[in-house]
């Protein structure tokens, strides 16, 4: 797999990357843009965090309603981070299982542990696709000024995309 095309507007970037975002914010322009009030399926942390994360994606320009998926999902696996990080520190490391006695039967993980690392696994991959849905769209629509002419329209993207 190739290298994923960089999308950004500062101006300290290479002005071929900032053209090429130009290109694409003017090409899906027609898109819907994401909503800015979490959606109610989010919990409150899930909430807190589509807030805090939704201002930077909308000043880009280039992430989009149909993104919202995405960003539902990111949204949610930064609130099971959250809580399994509050139960790790709560109730430790490992469960201490005791008899009737009072003797140390078993030790265990804490299963909270499992879902920290899958769910800082899940928001890594989920941030990344977040920056590789647009960088996709350039590739589809292929603004790197090569080939233009063969590039799909915006109807035909949104025809891939089920928009």
């Amino acid at each position: 797999m190739g290298r994923q095309m960089k999308l950004t507007n500062d101006p300290s970037d290479r002005k071929d990357q900032r053209d090429r975002t130009k290109e694409l914010v003017e090409a899906t322009q027609d898109m819907d843009t994401i909503q800015t009030a979490p959606p109610r399926i989010l919990d409150k942390r899930g909430a807190s965090a589509w807030r805090s994360i939704i201002k930077e994606l909308q000043s880009n320009g280039f992430v989009k309603q149909l993104d919202k998926d995405i960003l539902i999902m990111l949204c949610q696996q930064i609130s099971v981070r959250d809580q399994a990080f509050e139960d790790v520190k709560n109730n430790g490391l490992n469960f201490i299982i005791k008899d009737d006695g009072g003797n140390v039967k078993n030790v265990r993980k804490n299963p909270s542990l499992q879902a920290l690392s899958d769910s800082t696994n899940r928001i890594q991959s989920l941030a990344n696709e977040l920056g590789l849905t647009p960088s996709s769209r350039a590739s589809l629509l292929n603004i790197s000024g090569n080939d233009k002419d063969e590039s799909f329209s915006l109807s035909d993207m949104k025809k891939a995309f089920g928009v």
